[in-house]
């Protein structure tokens, strides 16, 4: 989960626009990986808002679910 994407854009020499996101991704082991992704970003692409914010109708649970998750016996 992103908390702040407030990112910096940035100018290559070409004039194209960019901006980097960089993040850290521990598993349960413990181990540890710094992970860097320059993003392109378009001036001429259109906006979309909210998109992936759909709110779908709630789905039972499965009683196999809920026995995996101990929240039911």
């Amino acid at each position: 989960r992103f908390t702040d994407l407030n990112q910096v854009v940035q100018t290559r020499p070409d004039g194209s626009q960019f901006a980097v996101i960089r993040f850290r991704i521990r598993d349960m082991a413990g181990n540890v990986t710094d992970v860097s992704l320059t993003l392109s970003v378009d001036p001429r692409a259109p906006r979309q808002n909210d998109i992936g914010y759909v709110d779908l109708p709630g789905r039972p649970v499965s009683a196999t679910l809920l026995v995996l998750l101990q929240l039911e016996d």
